[in-house]
């Protein structure tokens, strides 16, 4: 059935007061499906608290949707690290579907020695989701992810930039991952590079045991202000 994925970041259980460093607070508040990439400890920023500082560019405002983002940390100064957002599906990916696909990406002000450049991203995709979030921090492929598409950014500082692009699935993808490509990763012995994201939406056709098609429900209302009403729901 055709369906649409949506990255909006809205639904949360916390307020965040810092970067993510342990449960309760950061990227753990997110509360509508979306986890870690991989072991890599991506970062939640919400205009309710934690908007930048203590070492991480603020992020750029107006976020594009709502009051919340993600920020993801990207380094490859003392050992390959990529922080990213991963979803288990409800509904399948399916081979050989095109989807459309758009995001925005957010540009901070360079801070304690952390860019905001250009670069090169990548929506990533796992047959199951037994591996998610995966094991390590380095390039998603290497840890059990596949790479299906790349996004090439151009930086605006303090701006977001919105991205569009569409794709074919070559599996039947159950979880989907997004983060820096392995090829920006592997750019720079002494890359360090911040980058936001926010209002994240997938269409196409979806399948699976888990995804139904839309349920119609028609009503009936009878009666009048004197005998009272009565209403009946038909599916």
């Amino acid at each position: 059935s055709f369906a649409g994925l949506t990255g909006d970041f809205e639904e949360f259980s916390c307020c965040p007061t810092t970067f993510t460093f342990a449960p309760g607070d950061g990227y753990f508040c997110i509360d509508d499906e979306w986890t870690f990439l991989s072991e890599g400890t991506t970062d939640y920023f919400n205009t309710c608290g934690y908007m930048g500082g203590f070492g991480l560019p603020d992020v750029p405002t107006p976020i594009p949707s709502g009051n919340g983002a993600v920020g993801m940390y990207t380094q490859n100064t003392f050992i390959p690290y990529i922080e990213g957002i991963a979803r288990c599906l409800d509904c399948q990916m399916i081979a050989g579907q095109s989807y459309d696909i758009s995001f925005f990406i957010g540009f901070g002000v360079p801070t304690f020695g952390i860019n905001s450049s250009d670069a090169e991203f990548a929506l990533y995709g796992q047959t199951d989701c037994a591996n998610v979030p995966s094991t390590g921090f380095g390039c998603p492929t290497d840890i059990g992810w596949t790479e299906i598409t790349t996004f090439q950014v151009d930086a605006v500082t303090g701006s977001w930039v919105p991205v569009n692009g569409s794709f074919v699935a070559t599996e039947n993808y159950a979880a989907i991952g997004f983060g820096a490509s392995c090829d920006f990763l592997n750019s720079s012995a002494g890359l360090s590079e911040y980058h936001f994201i926010d209002d994240m939406e997938i269409t196409g056709n979806f399948s699976g045991p888990n995804c139904g098609n839309p349920i119609t429900v028609s009503a009936e209302v009878i009666g009048s202000c004197v005998t009272g009403y009565f209403l009946s729901a038909f599916a």
